[in-house]
Parts: structure tokens; C-alpha cells; sequence
């Protein structure tokens, strides 16, 4: 790392906009947009045979909605007249996590010198709350209680988050603000797992893999930030996951207990 005194601001230099790309994670159901696009294709065509009177005709929504994984990375890339690929990506609630991932080996190849990296998701309300309930991991409290004895489950929102991700010297010559500097990633396939009953396995090498990457041990580390979802099988897993990071290494952990 590069010694730079505290205040000290280079000037700027010009970011090649053809060399930055958009990494972005996102659950790919249906949209509002994509629900009225379907609508328009499918259901007006029916509704019309049984009585065109009870639906009037309305606007053509844009043909666009149908790239539901897609467009969002396209888009944002488009807009911000970025040439350095757009990739949207649905790894369930990995997403934006692989994202960062994947901006950071992108980086790390050269083959990029900035990337937009985060994660986006805004399905119709009426999904949410269909696979919610399919699934039983929906609160029916209405509220998230991690790690909780009375958590029942989540609580589905929406929303978007991106990073700008640089190498450490280029964020340093060009005089960013730096918030904070990725040490390493670990990723896995949950092969003995599913959607609410993670492996612990799986989670154990990933978060090793990472650990590997960075240098460091889990001693090390003084703030953990976890999946959490208020499902009482997930965050019992990830609980158990994580005390296994430290027995195994034969490292204390004290505060893990119960």
C-alpha cells in the first residue's frame, strides 16, 4: 500500500469511461413493468374475448420491461455512457455479494479500471408475498428478529446499493475518498443446501476462502456483519457456521456461546 499523509488529495486524473463497467445482482422476478408488459401481450388478448367492455384500452408499456434480470446493469450503463460491459447477475441472496466479488477479479485481471458493483431489487408486491409464502420464511409478525428466539422469519423490502470499486493505487492517484479497502472474497456452491436451510459447509468454505485471500485469521476480525434473515433454520446455520470458524482453528470463542 501506497503511504499517503492523512488530507492529502492528489489531483485527479481522467477516468477512461470505455474501462468502467456495471456488476449488479439481482433476483430476477417479475417486475411491474414486466407483470403490465405480460398483460399486454397475453392477458388483454383473453380478457378481450370475454368482455372487451370491462377493459378499455391502454398504453403499450415499454417493450424493455421484458429483460427483467438484465436490464438494470444495461441500463445504469447506458445512461452513465459506460463501455466497459454490463453484467446483472441472480445468485438469490448472494447477489450483490457476488457482484463485488466478480468487480473486484475484474480489477484485479486489468481488464477493467473502475466498476459499479452492488445489487438491485423492485419485484411486483404481489410476488413478494406469493413466494414468501410458499416458501414460509415470510414474518408473520411483519418484523425481522435476527439471531431472535421469537424471529418467524423476513420481512421483503426494496431498494438499491452500488459500490465504486478501483485498484487501491489508481483510487489513490486520482484523489478519492476511500471508505474502505476489499482485503478478500470467498465464494462457494451451497451443495447440500437450499433456499432456507443453508449449508454450513458450504458457508465454512467460502468464509475460509476468504480469509485465504485477505491473509488473515478469524481472530483478526473485530466486526462481522451476517446474512441474518430472521429464518430460524438459516440464521441457526449461520450461527453454527460461524463457531465452527473459530473451534476448528482452535481459536477461543467465548462470546459465541450461547
Amino acid at each position: 500500500m501506497r503511504a499517503v499523509r492523512r488530507g492529502q488529495r492528489r489531483s485527479p486524473a481522467p477516468l477512461d469511461l470505455q474501462r468502467v463497467g456495471v456488476i449488479l445482482g439481482n433476483i430476477a422476478l417479475p417486475t411491474d413493468g414486466a407483470a403490465a408488459l405480460a398483460w399486454d401481450i397475453l392477458g388483454r388478448t383473453l380478457a378481450e374475448k370475454i368482455d372487451p367492455a370491462f377493459f378499455p384500452p391502454q398504453p403499450s408499456p415499454q417493450p424493455l420491461n421484458r429483460y427483467v434480470a438484465g436490464l438494470p446493469a444495461g441500463l445504469l450503463a447506458r445512461c452513465l455512457g459506460l463501455g466497459g460491459g454490463s453484467v446483472t447477475l441472480d445468485a438469490a441472496c448472494a447477489s450483490s455479494l457476488y457482484a463485488i466479488q466478480l468487480a473486484a477479479a475484474e480489477l484485479q485481471a486489468g481488464r477493467l479500471d473502475a466498476v459499479l458493483a452492488g445489487g438491485c431489487r423492485g419485484p411486483i408486491a404481489c410476488t413478494r408475498r406469493w413466494v414468501s409464502a410458499q416458501l414460509r420464511a415470510l414474518s408473520s409478525a411483519g418484523r425481522a428478529a435476527p439471531f431472535d428466539a421469537g424471529g418467524d422469519g423476513l420481512v421483503v423490502g426494496e431498494g438499491a446499493g452500488i459500490f465504486v470499486l478501483k485498484r487501491l493505487d489508481n483510487a489513490l492517484d486520482h484523489g478519492d475518498t476511500i471508505l474502505a479497502v476489499l482485503a478478500g472474497a470467498g465464494l462457494s456452491n451451497d451443495l447440500d443446501g437450499g433456499l432456507l436451510a443453508p449449508s454450513s459447509e458450504g458457508q465454512l468454505r467460502a468464509m475460509r476462502a476468504a480469509y485465504r485471500a485477505a491473509g488473515w485469521r478469524p481472530a483478526d476480525v473485530d466486526l462481522i456483519e451476517c446474512h441474518a434473515t430472521g429464518t430460524p433454520i438459516g440464521d441457526a446455520v449461520e450461527f453454527a457456521s460461524l463457531r465452527a470458524l473459530w473451534r476448528r482453528l482452535g481459536q477461543t470463542a467465548a462470546f459465541l456461546d450461547p
